[in-house]
């Protein structure tokens, strides 16, 4: 892992642990279990709006059971399994 990954990643990890930013953290799709983060981002209109705006979505489809983007190392400190 890179330096900057791993401070970015100590920086999420920062503000979940900061009882008075959890709606920040709601917000920015930080909040565990990761994987309903994901599908709440992707049932949302921010995603709707990038999803129309770039060829690269397509079907909504097909991106079903994918997580690309997502830090790996959330899924290696977890228990529930990978989704990848």
């Amino acid at each position: 892992m890179s330096e900057t990954s791993s401070a970015w990643e100590d920086a999420v990890e920062w503000l979940r642990s900061q009882p008075d930013e959890q709606d920040l953290v709601l917000n920015a799709y930080y909040d565990d279990p990761l994987i309903a983060a994901a599908r709440r981002y992707w049932e949302s209109c921010e995603w709707q709006e990038s999803e129309s705006s770039s060829a690269l979505c397509g079907d909504r489809r097909s991106m079903r059971g994918r997580a690309e983007g997502l830090p790996a190392t959330r899924w290696r400190e977890k228990d529930s399994p990978s989704p990848l």
